[in-house]
């Protein structure tokens, strides 16, 4: 073989890797490219999901907050009708006890007058006995 031929050889081959090399280098280029537009869309996507996501936690509390506030105010009005037929019924209690002691004196006034009155009748059931032995006793002699 001769040098031109080896020569010729050589230049050959080093064009040829050039060639592959730079071809590699290309193919390289463009899957790095492609994964660093996916990576880059990948991050789009992430960064819309963390925010849909965020507004979605911040509705949820929203929401929640607003049903405890509904419930509370529910249970508020709940109580507050409770505490105003407690009351109504106490006050009613209250003026069913004044009525029984309205009723529990003029009961000890009836009773005293009952009493007076037997006192009475006794004294004069006494005196009528008192009168018919005198009278029996007048009688007798």
């Amino acid at each position: 073989m001769d040098w031109w031929q080896t020569a010729g050889l050589m230049a050959t081959l080093v064009l040829t890797g050039t060639a592959v090399a730079t071809f590699g280098w290309r193919v390289l280029r463009q899957e790095t490219d492609k994964l660093r537009s996916e990576t880059e869309s990948l991050r789009e996507e992430s960064r819309n999901a963390h925010a849909r996501i965020g507004g979605e936690i911040v509705q949820l509390g929203s929401d929640l907050r607003g049903e405890i506030s509904r419930l509370r105010e529910d249970q508020d009005a709940a109580l507050g009708r409770v505490r105003d037929e407690l009351r109504g019924e106490m006050a009613q209690l209250r003026d069913g006890q004044a009525s029984l002691r309205d009723g529990q004196a003029s009961l000890r006034e009836g009773l005293g007058e009952v009493r007076g009155e037997l006192r009475g009748l006794t004294h004069s059931m006494l005196a009528l006995r008192e009168d018919f032995r005198a009278h029996v006793l007048a009688g007798a002699d």
